[in-house]
This record gives structure tokens, C-alpha cells and sequence, in this order.
């Protein structure tokens, strides 16, 4: 994964405490599996970094025994093994598939991330992480991490 040709904004720190809601809940889970990812999930990028992305997956959020436990998007849930199968069949990755973040797996020209980069509780927002001034402290880091992508689309 190459993350250095993506913008500081991309990235939000491990310990990010932007969402109270959802750090509250991350710190819970570093507690109960301290071996566990239990961060914001960066992006999957391939291997020639954002420049070459022709297909872009989003995620809603990272999934708690998923991408939480294993700090990649769609790496250790059966929607990881359906989607990296898939992606290999079509060319848009390589490698073994063995469903953790050390595997052999890599992307080609394509980038896989989540819209939200914290796992929630029981996978849903609450009313006041869905309004406006809420998403507006994620914002940052979404358009920081769809900037690097999103300059590839704007050659077509």
C-alpha cells in the first residue's frame, strides 16, 4: 500500500479523537483486543500508487472483525473474500488472498476505501453523526483521501 502520494489529510491519526462516538468505541475495542488494528482504516492503494487508479471501491465503514481487527479495508469478512475474488478474476489484483493484511494480495489500478474511517457501533450513525455540522468533521479527510484519486478521473 502506497499512501505517500496521498495528501496529510488522507490520513487521520491513530488515535483520532474527531468522533467521540466512534473513538469512544474504538478505545473500547483496543482494550477488549489490543492486538487488533482498532484505528481509522487507510486506504487500500495499489502498488503504483493513486496515479494509476482506474477503479475506485468505497465502503461504507470498516467492519469490526473485518478491517477493524485487520487495518484493511475488506481484509478478514466474507465480503472481503467475495471482493478480492472477484478483483483477481477481472486483473484488478494479484497475488494470494489469505485474508490478512501481510498476505500477498496487491491492487492493480484500483484504490478501496471506506466513506468512513473509524468502525461504528452495531454499523450505524446516529442521528447526530448523519447531520451536516457531523460529516463536516469527517470531510477533511475523505476529500483529502479522494484527492489523489479523484485527479486520475479528471484526465477522462
Amino acid at each position: 500500500m502506497q499512501l505517500d502520494d496521498l495528501p496529510a489529510a488522507a490520513h487521520p491519526a491513530p488515535d483520532c479523537p474527531i468522533c467521540p462516538r466512534l473513538a469512544a468505541f474504538r478505545h473500547e475495542w483496543q482494550a477488549r483486543e489490543p492486538t487488533w488494528f482498532n484505528a481509522p482504516v487507510p486506504p487500500f492503494m495499489p502498488v503504483n500508487g493513486a496515479a494509476s487508479v482506474r477503479l475506485l471501491i468505497s465502503g461504507l465503514a470498516p467492519g469490526l472483525r473485518g478491517a477493524n481487527r485487520t487495518g484493511r479495508p475488506f481484509t478478514g469478512d466474507y465480503a472481503g473474500d467475495l471482493l478480492y475474488s472477484t478483483l483477481k478474476t477481472f486483473g484488478f489484483a494479484q497475488g494470494t488472498f489469505e485474508a490478512r493484511p501481510d498476505d500477498t494480495l496487491e491492487l492493480v489500478e484500483t484504490a478501496i476505501a471506506n466513506g468512513v474511517r473509524c468502525v461504528p457501533p452495531q454499523n450505524k450513525p446516529t442521528p447526530a453523526e448523519r447531520d451536516a455540522e457531523s460529516l463536516a468533521k469527517v470531510k477533511a479527510f475523505a476529500e483529502g483521501q479522494g484527492a489523489g484519486i479523484l485527479a486520475v478521473f479528471n484526465k477522462y
